[in-house]
């Protein structure tokens, strides 16, 4: 038992190299790609809680290439106001993916401890998680306008943990069915006895996160954003894009190059971000424009032309969708090439822990 115990602590060494990596104080956000790059979030309202005696089909996301994500939701136990208990399936929307995104930026506080009082990473036996109270993430998510009370953030918590998903990668594969868990693998209160300034609360959540997670952090696959800016957008068309230019816009460029700007459909763009796509042509288009203005004014890209970027897409007479022709700015191309030189950096790290837990016969995932 003590020779295992020397090897995990051997383990989360290595880790840790990462892990400071990921938690530098220079770094504003880390952020990772989806499996198959499409929302794992419904951001409509009427799809949140279905009860469980009248379960329609669970909700879908649409990709570009024909791929799509099956969405199903957690089984949440309530109580009615004249008392009497059911089962709703509750699916994980805007609230769920900003409590992702902010379980993701506590783990880049550096390591929890109570004495710091802040939120922060813990890493145990080569499984990565965040310490954190209630409190604290309802302060975090009102710091960037965004109010839940208490008893909406726990159910928000139980979603992610509980919900999951199926995908069909994209229409060119053999439509073999895929299967993934939300950012919460498991979910613990740890009761706090000594009580400070710092943390006022009895308990302490410690969410883990789940392999697919932890394995992406310590292997240094993920990218560098502004998460703050981020949880700050109102829209969730917007935080959507802004993640898949972080990821996909690697070539970013004012120069008259590839990559200078880019070309978006509005009716995929909507639909594979898990917005309702309204029949409404006029509220479809309303809905994208917001969400680029939404990230001119957030410094992501340049204020654009309504009369020369935004391009009808008809069939004969008749509009069927919409292009929208967008450039990079400054600030986002810096934030892509001092990107694409950590993730080198992080990858590097990763690697090198990979080889030396297999030159020491140790699995890469602890158990």
């Amino acid at each position: 038992m003590h020779v295992m115990d020397d090897s995990i602590s051997k383990i989360d060494q290595l880790y840790r190299r990462q892990l400071s990596l990921f938690s530098s104080p220079e770094v504003l956000g880390n952020t990772f790609a989806d499996p198959n790059s499409i929302s794992r979030f419904v951001h409509d309202k009427r799809s949140k809680r279905v009860s469980s005696s009248n379960l329609k089909d669970f909700p879908k996301i649409i990709g570009a290439n024909g791929g799509f994500n099956r969405i199903k939701g957690a089984p949440i136990q309530v109580t009615n106001q004249d008392g009497s208990v059911e089962i709703v399936h509750v699916y994980p929307g805007t609230r769920e993916s900003l409590i992702e995104e902010c379980l993701i930026h506590f783990a880049t506080n550096g390591e929890f401890s109570i004495e710091k009082g802040e939120p922060g990473y813990r890493l145990m036996n080569g499984r990565v998680g965040v310490c954190f109270t209630l409190y604290q993430l309802r302060k975090a998510l009102g710091q960037r306008n965004k109010e839940y009370r208490l008893d909406e953030l726990k159910e928000g918590l139980n979603v992610l943990k509980d919900a999951n998903y199926s995908y069909f990668p994209d229409e060119d594969t053999d439509r073999a069915e895929h299967f993934g868990e939300y950012i919460i693998s498991k979910m613990t209160k740890i009761r706090n006895d000594n009580p400070n300034d710092a943390v006022r609360s009895d308990y302490v959540y410690f969410v883990e996160f789940t392999s697919e997670v932890s394995d992406k952090i310590l292997s240094g696959e993920y990218r560098t954003y502004d998460a703050l800016c981020s949880l700050s957008m109102k829209s969730p068309l917007a935080r959507y894009l802004y993640k898949q230019f972080t990821h996909g816009w690697q070539q970013a460029n004012n120069r008259g190059q590839t990559g200078s700007y880019l070309e978006l459909m509005q009716n995929e763009v909507i639909q594979a971000s898990g917005v309702p796509l309204s029949s409404n042509v006029t509220k479809r288009r309303t809905v994208l424009l917001n969400a680029l203005n939404e990230l001119v004014t957030s410094g992501i890209i340049q204020k654009f032309s309504e009369q020369d970027d935004i391009l009808p897409v008809k069939n004969g007479r008749k509009i069927i969708d919409v292009m929208f022709v967008v450039r990079p700015t400054n600030r986002f191309i810096k934030q892509q090439i001092n990107g694409f030189k950590r993730l080198k950096e992080s990858r590097q790290v990763g690697e090198r822990n990979y080889r030396a837990l297999q030159s020491s016969g140790m699995s890469l995932r602890a158990s």
